[in-house]
């Protein structure tokens, strides 16, 4: 198979551009459906029940009649809940319910919408949680070194292979039919060696837009091109294509979106951690 050769800027538009153009990832109504966070859970769990365990346990607020109480709460959900809103994201979690007596005083309301209930997972929630990390993959696969600190706490990047590892042996568990277009951007916890949970799957929402506001980091993009010249016969080419798959594009809607302090601490987190990711080093992504 000959490949397809991919002209695009060194900026994060650019390449999205470049990768709906070329039919890399859908969009359309099959792909508006997995916006929704029930039908993401109920859809894992048909093609394998196993996925279950990498993910938090998850009702429908109006598929439990009457309202719980809160012994019942505490029984199902021992660590705590989180209620949110089957269709939207916060990435802070504003809006969302986590006691017991906030969620009986909204449960009339909130019952008759698409709310879920959804186990709370590590002890950390939002920004300085040091046990949350996001996750990029590309159909059935990793992206291998796209992999971060939600909150850019830490740098480790053997932590960062093993969350892939455990990622990946999750996607394994789907057939690769099904996630054929599909790039996510998920949001894990990291609950022991080995053991995640996947608490948030962000979708590009069936639009040609972003799937995850982490695109905007050069590092992030790089790895995606890395990656789809590895496994999906294309190649981006000139010293556009360089410049991104060499980790140097265009970080003025990284800036935009992190802030310039946000974006320092990201980069001397990198240096201070002493470790080269494998690409810099002069290896290729091979994960």
């Amino acid at each position: 198979m000959s490949r397809v050769i991919i002209h695009a800027q060194a900026t994060r538009d650019s390449f999205l551009e470049a990768v709906y153009g070329a039919g890399l990832v859908a969009s359309g109504p099959a792909m508006a459906a997995w916006t929704n966070k029930w039908f993401q859970h109920e859809t894992l769990l048909k093609w394998n029940p196993r996925a279950a365990g990498c993910l938090p346990r998850t009702m429908r607020m109006r598929d439990w009649v009457p309202s719980p109480t809160t012994e019942a709460l505490a029984t199902i959900f021992p660590e705590g809940f989180v209620a949110k809103p089957a269709v939207g994201h916060s990435s802070e979690g504003r809006g969302f319910i986590t006691d017991g007596a906030g969620l009986q005083a909204a449960w009339a309301e909130l019952s008759m919408q698409d709310w879920l209930l959804q186990e709370r997972v590590g002890a950390g929630f939002g920004p300085g949680a040091a046990d949350e990390f996001r996750v990029h993959t590309f159909w059935h696969r990793v992206v291998a070194e796209a992999t971060f600190s939600r909150w850019d706490v830490l740098w480790e990047d053997q932590l960062f292979l093993e969350i892939e590892a455990t990622v990946q042996a999750f996607l394994d568990m789907l057939p690769p039919a099904l996630l054929r277009g599909h790039a996510w951007g998920l949001d894990v916890i990291r609950v022991g060696a080995g053991d995640i949970r996947i608490i948030d799957l962000n979708t590009n929402r069936g639009e040609r837009r972003k799937w995850s506001g982490d695109l905007a980091v050069p590092d992030v993009l790089g790895a995606y091109v890395r990656h789809l010249e590895k496994f999906h016969e294309v190649e981006f080419v000139g010293s556009e294509g360089a410049r991104l798959r060499e980790n140097q594009a265009d970080p003025r809607k990284w800036i935009k979106k992190a802030g310039a302090e946000s974006v320092r601490r990201h980069e001397e987190l990198r240096r201070r951690s002493g470790r080269l990711r494998r690409y810099e080093r002069g290896l290729t992504n091979d994960a």
